[in-house]
């Protein structure tokens, strides 16, 4: 029970690293597109 409980935490910890990521990438791709279209 415990254990899972713990693998259950660790994937929880990659998905939220994994969405920051792409937050991120969306975040660089829209500066891109803002500052180039100036």
């Amino acid at each position: 029970m415990k254990a899972g409980l713990v693998t259950r935490e660790c994937h929880d910890l990659q998905t939220m690293a994994h969405w920051r990521m792409d937050l991120m990438a969306s975040l660089q791709r829209i500066s891109v597109i803002t500052s180039s279209g100036k």
